[in-house]
């Protein structure tokens, strides 16, 4: 087991990696024992993200040690627990005794201390890509999963059932894309369901009921009584690795599908290896916005009767409004995506079918003809906010434009919109695997 510290007064936060077993404990305990001797702490955090093994030697130093911290006025918090570690911790009965944020941003906070919450961009890299400069910092250690729900095939070929339909918890839907609804009633919402976006765990869709007009809800506490209704779903599972402050030096702004071009160079440096998918999220201010809407929903009674797909030349312009001109100018915006660096070695670690799955080209997108990259990116725009020169998360960020935005639209979002100046959450695809979440709408 390797452990890595970093201090932040009056918060220490360690970073375990590989095996956390009965020998391991001990160097864990002795760790622990002088760190905490340090009147600069108070409060600890403990990264399990790279944990690979946890056993209840393991266990038996956490729950002793947050015994100390609370016993000494602070508190022991877990970021990142997952995959085998965070299963050790169900199946014994800690995971609801040990606190657990699923970020280090969250758990830094939640130690009320507002400095220790701030991004540290005096200890961030520089980086000049062709779209414009870049300032990156580290954010969490996780092995991030994209998680398909459902498939974009069946959205295309108008085959959505409700069979199909599924149900997610805000809570599990922080940064997501697909096609999806808001409602009790099956038979009320499967015939609008419209391009969909969860946003920081705010959830806005575009319904197809002919009014044009995007709606929204913004969730402060998730009691399961209402859920997101989906029948296709693209949803990060795990962490944004690192943040990185955009610059574009041009007035006009700088493509997005650039930014992904320039983000595809930067993480071999970043993660090793890297497998060659991305998950973005962007809080942006926008010079130009294109992007699309479907405008029925694509459920197997509304089917064509060509029998072919919705982006076949057939059918795609009495399917899909659109934009040939910028649809807003100078606006806030608020992305979620993926992307796909087609010159990586992608197909040697994902499963084709799930990338299948996931991904689309809109034939309207027209800077999606380059080769190089495939990207399946919504947004969603509000009048101009203040950007804070320098952030303190992308979270904070998010929830601000949320709650005090002046809301106006959302799209799926062409590669050729223009961003002058961004807040990026990356990260650094593990896998693409199927979705378990989500319960079938009775």
């Amino acid at each position: 087991m390797k452990i890595e510290a970093q201090l932040r007064p009056p918060v220490l936060v360690l970073a375990l990696s590989g095996r956390l077993d009965a020998f391991t404990s001990r160097a864990l305990e002795e760790r622990l024992a002088v760190a905490l001797q340090d009147p600069a702490v108070r409060h600890l955090i403990l990264d399990l993200a790279e944990l690979d093994y946890l056993s209840s030697a393991g266990i038996r130093v956490l729950v002793t040690t947050l015994r100390q911290m609370r016993n000494g006025g602070g508190d022991l918090f877990l970021v990142g627990t997952q995959g085998y570690s965070q299963k050790v911790l169900e199946m014994s009965g800690f995971a609801k005794t040990l606190p657990h944020y699923p970020t280090l941003a969250l758990a830094l906070s939640a130690t009320g201390n507002a400095d220790a919450a701030e991004i540290h961009w005096d200890q961030s890299l520089p980086f000049a890509g062709k779209a414009g400069s870049y300032q990156v910092a580290p954010w969490s250690r996780d092995r991030c999963q994209v998680l398909v729900l459902g498939d974009i095939k069946d959205v295309l070929h108008c085959r959505i059932t409700p069979e199909l339909m599924r149900s997610k918890h805000f809570s599990s839907t922080e940064y997501s894309i697909g096609l999806g609804a808001l409602g009790d009633k099956l038979e009320d919402y499967l015939p609008i369901l419209g391009e969909m976006i969860t946003i920081g765990g705010t959830m806005v869709w575009l319904p197809t009921d002919g009014h044009d007009t995007a709606d929204y809800l913004i969730p402060q506490k998730d009691t399961g009584e209402v859920t997101i209704r989906t029948g296709f779903n693209v949803s990060l599972s795990g962490h944004f690795n690192d943040l990185a402050l955009f610059q574009s030096p041009l007035p006009e702004g700088s493509a997005i599908g650039d930014i992904y071009r320039d983000l595809f160079a930067l993480a071999p440096s970043r993660r090793a290896p890297f497998k060659g998918g991305l998950c973005l999220a962007m809080r942006a201010e926008v010079h130009a916005a294109y992007g699309a809407g479907v405008l029925r929903s694509p459920i197997l009674p509304n089917q064509p009767t060509n029998h072919k797909s919705l982006t076949d030349p057939e059918n795609f312009d009495t399917w899909f409004e659109i934009d040939h001109a910028p649809r807003h100018h100078q606006v806030t915006g608020l992305f979620s995506g993926i992307g796909l660096d087609l010159h990586s070695d992608y197909a040697k670690h994902y499963d084709q079918a799930m990338l299948d799955a996931a991904f689309y080209v809109n034939p309207g997108n027209r800077a999606a003809a380059n080769p190089d990259q495939i990207l399946h990116n919504h947004g969603v725009f509000f009048s101009p906010r203040p950007f804070h020169p320098q952030p303190r998360s992308l979270e904070e960020e998010i929830q601000a434009v949320v709650e005090n935005g002046d809301f106006r639209d959302m799209r799926h979002v062409f590669d050729n919109t223009r961003i002058t100046r961004a807040l990026i959450g990356i990260a650094y695809i593990d896998q693409f695997a199927r979705d378990p979440a989500g319960v079938a709408v009775s």
